[in-house]
């Protein structure tokens, strides 16, 4: 399970259970990392020596659309189905339809032919 991150906007109550946000690292070039404290008046953060960049966040409601870039991610979930190999689409790996059919994710799997 992910580890629960909230965004360190004042007053902003986000975390990354809320569906439909993305979440950002502050980033790591000090001078615009400064910038975006400053921006969301976290001045506690600006005086902490040693900050990891990587330890805090900021939900994408504080930026403009045009400010993000889409990334396209595979779902959890997801298996190959379109121009597969011919050998493949006569046999349907037994892993992959029991994935399916569970809803299970596995870190990796091996496809067995019967």
């Amino acid at each position: 399970m992910k580890k629960k991150k909230s965004c360190i906007v004042d007053g902003c109550l986000n975390n990354n259970t809320c569906l439909n946000l993305t979440f950002f690292t502050l980033p790591k070039d000090i001078e615009r990392r400064r910038e975006w404290l400053t921006l969301i008046n976290r001045q506690d953060l600006l005086q902490k020596e040693n900050l990891n960049h990587i330890s805090y966040v900021l939900c994408s409601a504080h930026f403009e659309d045009s400010s993000i870039i889409i990334v396209k991610r595979l779902n959890e979930n997801a298996v190959p189905t379109l121009l597969l190999p011919k050998k493949f689409e006569e046999k349907v790996p037994i892993v992959a339809e029991e994935i399916i059919k569970e809803g299970k994710v596995y870190e990796e799997v091996t496809p067995r032919f019967f």
